[in-house]
């Protein structure tokens, strides 16, 4: 009777951790997103603290990497709760509750899930067979791009995917506008040289990111936010403030000045504005007042001095451009002559002699790190070089100012190998394409989610998966992934019904 008893006991207990109610694992994943959301202000107290100690010379190196920590260690509390919910559908199956529906329909319904494990199969043996499996699985000090770094972005897909209740899923999505927004007047302070914000924080653009690019890859994000919000709100308060927001998000990505922000950002414009009409009725001419506001921002921002800059935004980068180019030529014209016709093939074999240059700027340095980076996977395409291990070789190649491929697709396959990139990206490929044929039946917040996820999705092809820059991507995927449901796929087994 004692042994019965204890028995009874355990299975209470487990019965209420790994069988509790949706709604728990809900709020559990609701509360750990909201958190990641705010890292950047939950930091403020470490940045105020070095500050104040008057320790202003690393005060800015150590805060930028702590944020990346923080959210290195959220990515990490997700993966608990991914196994936490793993765990939980394998014992409603074992009790009979789910009844798997076979192989095939099980994949052809739930291809995103297959992938990623296939990913996280050929991404350990890739981390197994490198030359520093340290690295590999937690990646370098400084980005931490590590087996285990991808690991948490899946996780954040599945946490996210957890929250399907329409009220929490909008209130993520406004909490991403509300942190972006507090990061934006930060940059403007810095911007505009109001003391002391522009000698406390002296990266220019960034806000509390250590970098420019970082932050505008999360200002593309928002931006869809307040753009979707503009036309899914229900309420006409809402889509107003959502129009305003929209106007604040594309000056504050005009002044951030990340081209990979701005070809994300249009292209989602465009998409989305052919997805509006058949999904919320909205006129098509209207679908694309996006695109009208940022022209419009485009030319203030070309009129306007930019902050501490002597000039306007549209004449800094068309400066900054137009030497890029030139630096380009130059390098052309010293190899072939200033006479000579210059085909494509030529013109490829010249771009390489940029690379030991210094004064590299960041349209011809991407094209000098995507050929590299191409030269690299083709040396170790089935398994790549391991987690975050390229590094090296970017810096014995002369390519110490940007040891990596600036190019999130060709950074994944570098280090884990193609047949291992093709799985991990062909899940999003996958879920993007079922979203895009059901755009009629999806739900608001899916909708305005699936824009935020596009327009990253197109900067990924200029920028590296920053920790505290992707994580925002993955939780709005996770949003996106959220009407595909592993309940649903393993259907509870029919209840016999009683003979007349």
């Amino acid at each position: 009777m004692e042994m019965e008893a204890k028995n009874i006991r355990r299975g209470s207990v487990w019965e209420k951790v790994f069988h509790a109610p949706q709604k728990t694992y809900e709020s559990v994943a609701y509360w750990l997103l909201a958190v990641m959301i705010w890292m950047p202000i939950i930091q403020s107290p470490t940045y105020l603290a070095y500050i104040f100690s008057g320790s202003l010379n690393v005060m800015y190196g150590f805060v930028t990497y702590a944020i990346g920590y923080s959210f290195y260690g959220m990515a990490v509390i997700c993966i608990f709760y991914s196994l936490w919910r793993l765990i939980s559908w394998g014992c409603s199956w074992r009790r009979g509750e789910l009844r798997f529906p076979g192989v095939k329909a099980f994949v052809k319904r739930y291809f995103l899930g297959v992938s990623a494990f296939a990913f996280l199969i050929l991404a350990l043996i890739s981390t197994l067979l490198s030359n520093d499996v340290l690295t590999g699985i937690f990646g370098h000090h400084q980005r931490t791009d590590g087996f285990l770094t991808y690991t948490g972005f899946l996780a954040i897909v599945l946490t996210g995917s957890q929250v399907r209740d329409e009220k929490k899923r909008a209130s993520l999505l406004k909490n991403i506008l509300i942190v972006m927004a507090l990061c934006s007047v930060l940059m403007y302070l810095q911007l505009f040289d109001v003391k002391p914000f522009s000698e406390w924080f002296n990266m220019e653009g960034a806000a509390f990111f250590r970098n420019s690019n970082h932050f505008g890859y999360i200002l593309a994000i928002a931006t869809l936010i307040a753009s979707g919000a503009m036309f899914a709100a229900r309420q006409k308060k809402t889509r107003v403030l959502a129009g305003f927001a929209l106007a604040f998000f594309i000056l504050a990505l005009l002044y951030n000045d990340t081209l990979g922000a701005h070809v994300g950002v249009l292209c989602a414009f465009v998409l989305m504005g052919f997805l509006y009409k058949p999904a919320l009725g909205v006129n098509r001419a209207l679908s694309f007042l996006p695109l009208l506001i940022y022209g419009a921002l485009f030319a203030f921002s070309a009129i306007v001095p930019s902050g501490r800059f002597e000039c306007s935004f549209f004449r800094k980068n068309f400066s900054s451009t137009m030497k890029d180019l030139d630096f380009v030529f130059s390098h052309l014209r010293q190899k072939l002559g200033s006479g000579a016709i210059v085909s494509a093939a030529q013109a490829e074999a010249a771009l390489p002699a940029a690379s030991t240059s210094t004064d590299l700027t960041q349209g011809a340095g991407r094209l000098v790190l995507w050929k590299f980076t191409l030269q690299l996977i083709a040396q170790k395409p089935l398994f790549g070089w391991g987690g975050d291990q390229t590094r090296w070789e970017f810096i014995r190649n002369g390519m110490s100012w940007a040891p990596s491929p600036h190019n999130e697709y060709l950074n994944l396959a570098s280090f884990f190998g193609i047949p291992a990139a093709l799985c991990y990206y062909s899940g999003q490929i996958w879920l993007l394409v079922r979203r895009l044929r059901g755009a009629r039946t999806l739900r608001r917040t899916t909708l305005v989610a699936l824009g935020a996820a596009f327009a990253y999705a197109v900067s990924a092809f200029f920028g590296v998966s920053q920790l505290h820059a992707a994580s925002y991507f993955y939780l709005v995927l996770g949003l996106v992934a959220a009407d595909d449901r592993p309940d649903e796929t393993l259907t509870p087994p029919e209840t016999p019904q009683p003979r007349d």
